[in-house]
């Protein structure tokens, strides 16, 4: 059991803007998340999707209406990724509650995303790997935590290959191939731009072992960058392919891989130790078509 460190989140909730009682209910939420856990003798940091779903049925049990279980949810999501841990309570969508689903996307649709790229940014450290860092989201599957944690060293363009290492304990290190023209966007951006923007503040080359310096340097760099990203993907792609998140185009990837290779290539493709991760994409049958809308989970 993870004990929770309860003032660091509440500074944390404050920096971030949550007035007193919003602060003070999240918090309660947390408690009782905590106590359940206890209760279970289950882990904090390593609940899973069936372990939500236990948690909703003992919210249900108690009286607790749909509604109210959709924002308890939501606080909760909100602790794990402060925490940086693998979220199941992402995966969760309360039936009875009317909501847009995400739409997942086909190849043709991800390729087109990444050839019709435009960057938003006029900054130099992100105009210069926006499109990069895009890529691996389509391509590779990564997310922005991978994205942090890859070095100068992990990526071989001679191979074409990059190493991803683990993120968290749920996930392991993985080798993957680059497509062809992310290897020449690799190289160009390697050779001529990495650290232009920490040489034109400093005028000294920069010296850091992240493969994407300056933006990864400082973690709320590339957070800002990640949401750049995502502001131009819906104002490009909302209305025609429903896209609202850079999220998106991973999981996009992932049920991509299921079809193609079979759950277990797509468990080491993706890096994780579970293959409880993937079933819910095979679940969902891993056949999908632009416009088919994911269920919800069948909470009663």
């Amino acid at each position: 059991m993870n004990p929770i460190d309860y003032d660091s989140y509440l500074t944390y909730l404050e920096e971030k803007g949550y007035c007193l009682k919003g602060r003070k209910l999240t918090l309660t939420e947390l408690r009782y998340l905590e106590n359940w856990v206890v209760k279970n003798k289950l882990a904090l940091n390593e609940l899973t999707y069936e372990n939500v779903l236990d948690y909703i049925d003992y919210l249900q049990q108690q009286g607790t209406k749909q509604a109210t279980i959709k924002v308890k949810l939501g606080k909760l999501s909100l602790y794990y990724q402060y925490k940086e841990w693998d979220n199941p309570f992402l995966s969760i969508n309360i039936r009875g509650i009317k909501e847009e689903q995400s739409f997942l996307l086909t190849e043709k649709e991800l390729d087109r995303i990444y050839e019709e790229w435009v960057n938003p940014s006029e900054i130099g450290h992100f105009k210069y790997s926006h499109q990069l860092i895009l890529g691996l989201f389509i391509y590779q599957g990564l997310v922005e935590l991978d994205i942090v944690n890859l070095r100068l060293e992990d990526i071989d363009l001679k191979k074409g290959t990059i190493y991803i290492r683990p993120s968290n304990y749920r996930k392991r290190g993985r080798t993957l191939t680059l497509q062809v023209f992310q290897i020449l966007a690799f190289y160009e951006y390697i050779e001529n731009y990495r650290g232009i923007g920490y040489h034109l503040q400093t005028g000294i080359k920069a010296n850091s072992e992240k493969l994407f310096c300056p933006n990864c340097d400082k973690r709320h760099r590339i957070t800002a960058q990640t949401k750049e990203i995502n502001k131009q993907l819906r104002n490009l792609y909302q209305k025609e392919l429903g896209i609202k998140k850079a999220s998106q185009l991973q999981q996009s990837r992932l049920a991509i891989w299921i079809q193609q290779h079979g759950i277990r290539k797509a468990q080491y493709l993706s890096g994780y130790k579970s293959i409880k991760t993937l079933e819910r994409y095979q679940k969902e049958n891993v056949h999908y078509l632009k416009g088919k809308v994911l269920k919800y989970h069948p909470l009663g």
